[in-house]
């Protein structure tokens, strides 16, 4: 495939570049810089961007010697990494390169060791989107998959109008992750993942700050009116909506669905430890947000209505989750592997042997590598504004299909491992739709209208898939067996019949109301005779 000619090279690297700062010590020679290695490795020729700094951007305080000093400079240091990166004319449709990337093989995997299951493959990296390379770059082997895992999933709530069709169903991105290890052995590297919607969520919460300063002044100036005056001029203003990306999981029932709802439904959960979530669910003061998270997956509708609360209504939430935690969080939080909530992870687990590292090796902070990052995924949500579809070729489908179906043939009558594939095949889905819209920003494309997954990004996203299910099965292995009950003691299957029909007359779908209750598919067809049939079992 011809390689993207130097001016829209530049082009390209201009529209991921964060605006120039103006202003004497405004930091331009640090953004210039950065501009300058982001060039270099997209095949940008030194003269090009030389010609384009000098036109456009001296200044009697930033001279042209000082913006040829830094660019000459960059270039000549880095000249081994010229071009290591380079854009590419964009693809249509489904198409592969002349040049493609490394294909997945069935030897490109590692055996599982004695850290645990088997990590990515090896030559994953490279087949990745040039922004999910740049994210995982700084680190190697258990961290970078971390990282990535963590990015997957993050990634995954900041474009709210991509979607596609799975099983009849209009599904986002979004995807849950749950990286599992001992305490102090990497995991933490998921933080850096946050970083990257710092950015968005900054904007998001100042805006509405801002928007809340307004209402106070209209408001106050409502109430200054007299009565009568105050009549005439109609209602007090209402309260603007308390906008944010972020959502904390340290958060109570009613709050979290406020915050959702403030947020047309959406929100990223980013927490590192597990036990943060697990005692928000324990707390009988709070209430238990899990059937939310479990109905958000699939976008579910969910409303609630609690005394002096009023009703709240999502109609199509949509949150991402990525949490860490030790193998002991991981059953705080889910108890019990068939109620749902564990099918819906992606799980990556290892254990790192005991090892000090050297705190001072690598001198150079990575706050500013990933501040500008956040920066580049805040422009690319900006043009992201439209519906977009992303759709798979039919070969690609029968490929999915063939392969969840082979799966799901070899696990035979294990319930709860059913349930895990059958989302699996849906977070496959999902993946292949992220790696489409991002390779469509790496190939200087606007994502819009109909996008067709690349095979190669869709070959990936299957690599991936299949390194999550070995790492969820050794998980649920780990976790302990579903207890029955106690000899002796009988469920009071009455009045659990009876909350189930009011939940029903309240709106609530089945598959709701056996994830609420904790009762069998078999137990709702007893219950709601001709309804229940086609109630996929949680």
């Amino acid at each position: 495939m011809p390689a993207t000619a130097p001016d829209k090279a530049l082009q390209r690297c201009l529209s991921y570049s964060p605006e120039r700062p103006t202003g004497s010590g405004s930091g331009r020679n640090n953004w210039l810089a950065r501009l300058a290695y982001f060039c270099n490795e997209k095949g940008v020729p030194e003269d090009v961007l030389l010609a384009y700094a000098l036109a456009w951007w001296t200044e009697p305080d930033f001279t042209a010697e000082e913006i040829t000093r830094v660019i000459r400079g960059i270039y000549r240091r880095k000249a081994s990494t010229h071009n290591s990166k380079p854009y590419y004319a964009p693809r249509r449709g489904h198409q592969s390169p002349q040049e493609p990337r490394p294909a997945a093989t069935a030897e490109a995997y590692d055996k599982p060791s004695e850290e645990g299951p088997a990590p990515f493959p090896s030559g994953i990296y490279a087949r990745l989107p040039d922004f999910l390379q740049r994210v995982c770059e700084p680190f190697k082997g258990r961290e970078a998959d971390v990282l990535l895992t963590a990015a997957i999933a993050v990634v995954s709530g900041v474009f709210p109008s991509v979607s596609g069709t799975y099983d009849r169903h209009q599904l986002g991105l979004n995807q849950y992750a749950f990286i599992v290890a001992p305490a102090a052995s990497g995991k933490g590297t998921m933080k850096w993942a946050e970083r990257l919607v710092r950015v968005p969520h900054r904007a998001l919460v100042e805006a509405s700050q801002a928007a809340h300063r307004q209402y106070e002044a209209e408001l106050a100036q409502w109430k200054a009116q007299p009565r009568g005056a105050r009549a005439a001029a109609g209602p007090p203003p209402e309260a603007p909506a308390a906008k944010r990306l972020l959502v904390p999981a340290d958060s109570s029932f009613a709050a979290m669905v406020q915050i959702l709802a403030d947020n047309e439904g959406r929100g990223i959960i980013c927490e590192t430890e597990g036990d943060t979530m697990a005692d928000a669910h324990r707390n009988k003061d709070w209430g238990n947000y899990s059937t939310l998270l479990r109905v958000a997956y699939h976008h579910e509708p969910y409303s609630t209505a609690r005394k002096g609360e009023g009703l709240l209504e999502l109609a199509r939430p949509a949150l991402s989750v990525v949490l860490t935690g030790t193998p002991n969080q991981v059953r705080n939080l889910i108890p019990d592997p068939e109620n749902g909530l564990f099918s819906r992870f992606l799980f990556y687990t290892f254990t790192s042997p005991p090892e000090w590292r050297d705190a001072f090796a690598q001198g150079v902070p990575l706050d500013g590598h990933y501040e500008q990052l956040g920066q580049e995924l805040a422009r690319m949500m900006e043009l992201v504004s439209g519906p977009v579809q992303v759709t798979l070729t039919p070969a690609q489908q029968a490929q999915h299909t063939d392969l969840f179906g082979a799966w799901t043939v070899e696990l035979a009558a294990a319930d709860v491992k059913h349930s895990s594939l059958r989302r699996l095949g849906v977070a496959a889905f999902r993946l292949a739709m992220l790696l489409t819209v991002l390779r469509c920003f790496e190939n200087g494309e606007q994502p819009a209208g109909t996008l067709v997954c690349d095979d190669e990004d869709f070959a990936t996203a299957l690599t991936l898939v299949r390194v999550f299910w070995q790492h969820t099965d050794h998980v649920l292995a780990s976790l302990p067996a579903p207890m029955a009950p106690a000899m002796g003691v009988k469920r009071d299957d009455a009045a659990l019949r009876a909350r189930a029909q009011e939940l029903r007359a309240a709106g609530n779908s089945l598959r709701k109301i056996e994830a609420e209750l904790g009762v069998s598919k078999s137990t709702l067809n007893r219950w709601f005779p001709g309804e229940a049939s086609s109630v996929p079992s949680l």
